[in-house]
């Protein structure tokens, strides 16, 4: 990836690209819930990214590459929840909280986290999504390594954001209660010498060095091994309207939805499952009823553990989901 910011592309397209899943034999696994799929256990998941995650990941870096790296101080016009909760590149001098994702200086403040926050999350919810989950069994679909170039790693940063010594310590004797197949996965961060091509310029910071400032682009491409490929502007498909949707992309809520469902009703029409997930899926009126849904509930404990005992201050995006499939 060139930038870990695509990996949240690439983790939807593992929604709807299943290529090597095996069918789940639910007598043989009490975890079971339903899921027609499974990762074969000769597969294991690794992640090369060409920088540092965004947020906790690479504080000391964002510190760096500053004209001046002292810490910012946290004034009381600064301490509003706003700020402090889930702040985004500045106040340097907090580490090991949940930031936003930062965005351009000039773009509206969001709730989406940032890519150390989430990298976090997935330690304990699995790389599927909650509605990916109703179609693979969780089990196993976690990383197993995240390769990050060593000029680009600072290992009190990455220790701090995912180790089971840092911030996540405190699931180390949980997340093996969990059930349904979740667990606190922490995966190992490795470093290489080998440099992406295309990678972001390093930008001079506080020890005088030279560099080209990288300009944020709204274009992303996508491309799966399957042969799907598209080009996003601001998130749309190229060609089409915001809101328009036909403009939605393979790796939208809706058009997951819509995949899951269309998997679950051939799989049902092959009698190779259980109905209770077609059921589910088809049965929520709403996307907000699908995520509520009971065979989701393991997952939502996973979520709710791992925001009160680890990741404090995530403060949950809501009030986006009320639509329908056929909306």
């Amino acid at each position: 990836m060139q930038s870990i910011h695509a990996t949240w592309v690439s983790n939807g397209l593992a929604k709807g690209e299943g290529q090597n899943e095996d069918k789940l034999d639910d007598d043989s696994n009490p975890d079971w819930q339903a899921q027609p799929f499974a990762l074969a256990d000769n597969i294991s998941l690794h992640l090369y990214v060409s920088d540092a995650p965004c947020g906790d990941a690479s504080m000391e870096l964002t510190m760096a590459a500053q004209p001046d790296a002292t810490p910012w101080p946290t004034t009381p016009s600064s301490s509003s929840p706003d700020m402090t909760d889930m702040p985004g590149r500045g106040h340097f001098s907090l580490l090991g909280v949940v930031r936003r994702k930062p965005g351009r200086a000039d773009a509206p403040s969001t709730l989406s986290k940032s890519c150390s926050d989430k990298l976090a999350l997935k330690q304990c919810t699995s790389l599927l999504s909650g509605v990916g989950s109703l179609l693979v069994h969780p089990a196993g679909v976690y990383l197993r390594s995240v390769v990050v170039p060593e000029e680009r790693c600072v290992r009190d940063a990455v220790e701090r954001a995912f180790g089971v010594e840092g911030r996540m310590a405190g699931l180390g004797n949980v997340g093996g209660g969990w059930g349904g197949g979740y667990e606190f996965g922490a995966f190992e961060v490795k470093t290489t010498e080998r440099m992406f091509e295309y990678c972001k310029p390093v930008v001079g910071g506080s020890d005088g060095g030279e560099g080209v400032e990288p300009v944020g682009s709204n274009l992303s491409a996508l491309w799966t091994w399957s042969g799907k490929l598209e080009v996003l502007i601001n998130g749309v498909l190229q060609g089409r309207k915001q809101f328009d949707p036909r403009g939605a992309s393979c790796v939208s809520r809706r058009k997951v939805w819509e995949s899951v469902r269309e998997v679950l009703t051939s799989v049902d029409e092959a009698g190779l499952c259980d109905q209770e997930a077609l059921r589910v899926v088809r049965g929520c009126a709403t996307y907000e009823h699908l995520k509520a849904c009971q065979p989701l509930q393991a997952r939502e404990r996973v979520k709710r553990d791992a925001r009160n005992l680890a990741l404090r201050g995530w403060t949950r995006n809501t009030g986006d989901a009320d639509w329908r499939f056929n909306d």
